[in-house]
């Protein structure tokens, strides 16, 4: 009789620690108020293997909120014979003694089950304790959440019973054996910013990395092979990019048999999305295409339904502009859509996103700002997440991180502002995230895009005489998308309070500033004097600039009654006059926000010269300063806007001041922008690429409507129109599901 082969679980190291990990439901958060745990499960996990399980209801003489209930489950009857927690608190403490305390969220359970421990004769657990939601936060940098079900959904960790304490803690246990994983993977060089950094996590979780690096001295690691260290910081390699065109004639799948044949089982046929391929396809390869706009309802699967066209079309030396309303479109059509295409088509289309630089990580400012022990817990997260999610990214994009934090002024000093703004000499020059994409920009048959960024960017994306082939998705939002870019505001209290930073940088006082870092080099003393002068002509000036809108515009307006918002609007004539670049104010302010530039990008210049001379906090000063000029560069850019458009479009265009008036101070803001885009289009963004393409689910109001064609600057009659119905049966593949338990919206 054969023996069936058992699967042999891994020898388990009996001397690695053991955590165990803890999932608490109670009636409520706070035990001081007498709140009560209604159920406990906890799992034992040593080297990566569970080892043991523990779960009891608790009955806790009380009556089950009916909000616990419906997040739980467990009701009243569940818990009527289930022992007292002075019962299992002998167990509870003899389980968890020895080991290391694990649970998400870990400052809520720990302390709540110690009170509980108290309150029944014992001591707190003498034991250690750490939180996956901080652990996940920087290990699982691109994580969109970090509730537990959604993480453990993301990992693919099987999680049945969300708020089931037993089901909890199984799904925490494996998830901090992915997380200890990760922690073991991490780079030595990473691993050591990430102790260096001292970061206040909750209880004893920043251990977590002090004991791996510890651990590393007598256990060295290699670098894993898609990693490289540059001047300190571990990144990851840059894909390389295939160049190599196919030099055979490539022939366009016409029919369905032929799609069906490229498809393969890639893709399914869809009737709608193939008359619309080949719709578009003759239209691009015609002798004298048109501009084209294509309504193609839900389900038609329109954004292979252009582009597998005009890769043809386009094969094999002329690109595609995709311009999307959304970045989350962008990523998308990168990730899903051009993946997809590569998979059928005969040849390789290399594709590149592209956004406003502020989207992509300065990595010299970064790496500046590491040298600075933060106050703040929330921009010592930050740092470490993005330590972890360099070890990931190859296109330095932030958003990849999915914060919601990203007004954080910490933001201000390591965004990117250009590749103009780099210094060629800089070490990080070579592996700067803009430096890379550009290089790739030149290889890329696919430049996917926004509508912000074509709009300000269209000459750039056109490639000259090659006049690439632009699609717009979603081209109903792509006139609002214009009038939102021209909409700009000159805020007179921001501006002074960036004035106010920047001279505290610059003064005399306690703390060190430019005064001292360049106390010994003349020409540096110089430089910083001069900025002191400069900021106080920037501060008259601005002052000056807004007596003159006051007083032009202004005098007749009364207030009534404190704090009354006041919005007046403005001639353009005159503001046209006030804001002329030759007359008295805007002079001065220009010569002073001017002469600031010159006299810093001096100081700049100095300071590059003589890098080894400065210390970390130097470099801070240095980079906290330029961010705060930044505010001054674009509040002058503004006003440039604004003189730019009186001048060509002020029949299109409106302006106005807000004013708020109180005892204390008064703001004013000056706003303003484009009205509507009349001719817009077609000479700051069509005339760079061949006949656009406009694509949408929802482009018109009914087949006589003129609306879009005026919103897109198109003629109608030299436009190529066609309406593609949704496949999709909405009576027979939707539904509408009402909760009648769900609680009320404003219910805490």
């Amino acid at each position: 009789m054969q023996k069936k082969n058992k699967r042999r679980t891994p020898k388990r190291d009996r001397t690695a620690p053991i955590y165990s990990v803890v999932d608490l439901e109670t009636t409520g958060t706070s035990v001081n108020h007498g709140d009560r745990i209604i159920q406990i499960g906890c799992v034992l996990v040593q080297d990566g293997q569970v080892i043991n399980h523990f779960e009891t209801k608790v009955n806790p003489r009380e009556k089950i909120p009916r909000a616990v209930v419906q997040l739980t489950g467990i009701q009243d009857r569940d818990v009527r014979k289930a022992p007292l927690f002075e019962d299992v608190a002998g167990t509870i403490y003899s389980l968890l003694t020895g080991t290391t305390f694990v649970a998400h969220n870990v400052n809520f359970d720990f302390p709540f089950l110690n009170a509980e421990l108290e309150r029944a004769g014992y001591p707190p657990l003498p034991i250690k304790a750490i939180d996956t939601v901080t652990l996940s936060q920087i290990l699982l940098p691109t994580a969109k959440s970090f509730r537990l079900r959604d993480l453990t959904s993301s990992l693919q960790i099987e999680h049945d019973h969300p708020h089931s304490a037993v089901s909890d803690a199984e799904a925490t246990a494996s998830l901090l054996v992915d997380l200890l994983k990760r922690v073991h993977d991490l780079p030595t060089v990473t691993l050591d910013q990430l102790v260096q950094m001292k970061l206040d996590l909750p209880q004893q979780t920043a251990e977590v990395f002090t004991a791996e690096l510890d651990r590393r001295r007598t256990h060295p690691q290699p670098l894993s092979e898609d990693l490289f260290v540059s001047h300190g910081l571990v990144l990851h390699k840059q894909r390389l990019v295939a160049v190599e065109k196919a030099t055979a004639k490539v022939r366009y799948p016409a029919t369905q048999r032929a799609k069906e044949k490229l498809f393969k089982d890639q893709l399914a046929f869809r009737p709608v999305q193939a008359k619309m391929m080949n719709s578009i396809y003759n239209n691009y390869t015609h002798d004298e295409p048109k501009n084209m706009v294509v309504e193609a309802g839900t389900g038609s699967g329109k954004t292979l339904g252009y582009l597998l066209p005009l890769a043809y079309a386009a094969f094999p030396d002329k690109r595609i502009v995709v311009s999307t309303a959304t970045n989350l479109l962008q990523e998308q059509v990168d990730s899903q859509a051009v993946r997809q295409l590569n998979q059928v088509l005969p040849f390789t289309v290399n594709s590149v996103v592209v956004k406003g630089n502020q989207h992509y990580i300065d990595l010299a400012k970064f790496v500046h700002s590491l040298s600075i022990i933060e106050d703040s817990k929330l921009v010592q997260l930050i740092k470490a997440k993005i330590l972890v999610w360099l070890l990931q990214t190859t296109t330095g994009d932030l958003d990849e991180l999915n914060l919601t934090t990203t007004r954080s002024p910490y933001f201000t000093e390591i965004r990117h502002r250009g590749v103009r703004t780099l210094n060629p000499k800089s070490e990080f020059y070579r592996d700067d995230f803009l430096v890379r994409r550009n290089q790739r920009l030149d290889q890329a048959d696919v430049i996917i895009t926004n509508h912000s960024y074509l709009v300000a960017h269209a000459e750039l994306l056109g490639d000259g005489t090659r006049r690439p082939y632009l699609v717009v998705d979603e081209a109903q939002h792509l006139s609002r998308n214009i009038l939102r870019q021209s909409r700009r505001q000159f805020n007179f209290q921001q501006i002074r309070a960036a004035v106010h930073i920047l001279d505290g940088l610059v003064s005399n006082g306690s703390e060190r500033n430019l005064v001292n870092i360049f106390a010994d080099h003349p020409l540096g003393s110089y430089n910083v004097e001069l900025l002191r002068e400069d900021l106080h002509h920037v501060s008259e000036a601005v002052n000056q600039f807004q007596q003159a809108l006051y007083r032009q515009f202004m005098q007749q307006s009364t207030t009534s009654t404190d704090n009354e918002l006041i919005e007046q609007p403005l001639a353009n004539e005159q503001l046209e006059q006030l804001l002329d670049i030759g007359g008295p104010v805007m002079m001065e302010l220009e010569q002073a926000l001017g002469s600031v530039q010159l006299h810093f990008s001096a100081l700049r210049h100095i300071f590059s010269q003589q890098a080894g001379r400065w210390l970390p906090s130097d470099r801070y000063l240095m980079s906290q300063f330029q961010s705060q000029l930044t505010t001054l560069v674009d509040a002058d850019t503004t006003l440039n806007s604004f003189n730019e458009t009186l001048r060509h479009r002020g029949e299109e265009a409106a302006f106005w001041l807000t004013i708020r008036q109180s005892a204390e101070h008064s703001t004013m803001v000056l706003r303003g922008g484009l009205l509507s885009v009349n001719h817009f289009l077609t000479e700051q963004v069509y005339p760079y690429f061949a006949q656009p393409l406009f694509v949408g689910a929802t482009l018109f109001t009914s087949s006589r409507s003129q609306y879009l064609y005026q919103q897109l600057d198109l003629d109608r009659r030299g436009t190529l129109t066609k309406r593609f119905a949704s496949p999709f049966d909405y009576q027979q593949h939707s539904k509408v599901l009402i909760a009648k338990d769900a609680p009320l919206p404003g219910n805490q």
